[in-house]
């Protein structure tokens, strides 16, 4: 079957995805993957079989092309993580942690009262202030 990633064609079919991922043991994991997909009874990373068949480095495709290939392919892409599997004492309440960086601009932190963000985003430009010697201005 014919695929195209970044513009360049492949021809990949199961047999041949099964046979390039045959005597290799998958991948270790971390927060960074969320899916996998099962293959002669082990799991995945659903980008590693996609890189030992085309021989793309793992930064040249998405995981969306890899999760659009497999699932063409009769795959069965999984969650490697359940929402509702997270251990008691891994659940932090939203509220008690104080974003930082970007993360308390991109949506992550909604349920934080705007005017919390706003003193934070004040607090980063006087910061930023300071350490340059010079006025920073907010577009607005």
């Amino acid at each position: 079957m014919g695929f195209r990633i970044r513009g360049k064609d492949y021809e990949i079919d199961r047999g041949k995805l099964i046979e390039a991922i045959k005597d290799v043991a998958p991948n270790p994991t971390d927060e960074r993957h969320k899916f996998y997909v099962e293959i002669n009874g082990r799991r995945y990373p659903i980008k590693q079989p996609i890189h030992l068949v085309t021989g793309l480095p793992y930064i040249a495709f998405t995981a969306q092309d890899a999760y659009r290939i497999l699932t063409k392919l009769d795959f069965e892409v999984h969650p490697l993580r359940e929402s509702n599997t997270m251990k008691p004492e891994e659940q932090v309440e939203p509220a008690l942690v104080r974003p930082i960086g970007a993360l308390a601009l991109v949506g992550a932190w909604r349920d934080i009262e705007d005017s919390y963000l706003d003193a934070l985003i004040t607090d980063i430009y006087s910061r930023r202030e300071k350490d340059t010697g010079r006025y920073v201005e907010l577009e607005g």
